[in-house]
């Protein structure tokens, strides 16, 4: 592992934060027939978040507009910041924050982003993480894995994984490995372990096969399974023998089960 990731990690999601960061949505196409609700939606989590933490929310446009919306919603604890977005998901094309308690520091992954390989429009996206690091003022890393004698920048979305916090974490085979939609071109499951294991300080893989039939990601795994506490996963199962998602969700509820044997981790 290189010696300056050393005792850093991907925090969980229920660990406490300082803030969220929150994109103000745009693209109309992203909710066909539905978009004019959407805003009203985000403004509502906007709204409940803010009460216990800070909100971050990245804007570029009709700033005047969205800002009088804060303030008639009553909204006051939030920072806006001016950065151009193709989407809303900061999940997947936002900064991964890493932390090292021992020494009181903070990194930021920034991953390239590439539509989900399926969107042609994400030129802004994948611009989101590196202007983030410069307005907080921590150091970013671009992680890269070696490959053929060549390093490649490794293209990642947040919603691929998920993690416990304390070095296991949840993927698919469906997202990372297939050849449709296709992230990362010839990176084999021991690369991503590599990867992982450098970059995010993780002994404890466990590989789902699919994730939902028709998912624009095609298989990120935010979709079906969650870590939910540090040996706690929540999964989807579909009780109807006829769905098309009954075969696949149950083949992953047979992996986690089998994951519960780990010597890294009681799940």
């Amino acid at each position: 592992m290189n010696e300056k990731l050393n005792d850093f990690r991907m925090p969980a999601e229920w660990e406490n934060q300082k803030s969220v960061w929150i994109a103000w949505p745009y693209n109309k196409y992203d909710w066909p027939g539905l978009y004019k609700s959407i805003p009203k939606v985000v403004l509502e989590i906007i709204y409940k978040i803010s009460k216990s933490q800070t909100v971050n929310l990245l804007v570029h446009k009709k700033v005047k507009k969205i800002k009088k919306l804060i303030q008639l919603s009553k909204i006051k604890n939030i920072n806006f910041h001016k950065i151009k977005t193709d989407r809303i998901w900061l999940r997947d094309s936002g900064p991964i924050f890493l932390i090292n308690k021992k020494i009181k520091k903070k990194l930021i992954l920034d991953f390239r982003f590439n539509g989900w390989a399926k969107y042609n429009n994400f030129n802004n996206d994948n611009k989101i993480t590196d202007k983030i690091s410069k307005l907080v003022k921590l150091k970013k890393i671009e992680p890269v894995i070696k490959k053929n004698k060549n390093l490649i920048k490794v293209i990642m979305e947040g919603g691929a994984f998920d993690v416990n916090g304390v070095g296991s974490i949840i993927l698919t085979e469906e997202c990372l490995l297939s050849k449709i939609q296709e992230r990362n071109k010839d990176l084999k499951k021991k690369d991503y372990e590599k990867l992982f294991s450098k970059y995010l300080n993780i002994k404890n893989f466990i590989w789902l096969k699919k994730g939902i039939i028709g998912d624009d990601t095609h298989g990120h795994v935010d979709d079906i399974s969650r870590f939910v506490s540090k040996n706690t996963i929540m999964t989807a199962i579909e009780s109807n023998k006829k769905d098309k998602n009954y075969k696949n969700l149950y083949e992953n509820l047979d992996i986690l089960k089998k994951s519960k044997k780990s010597k890294w981790a009681k799940i």
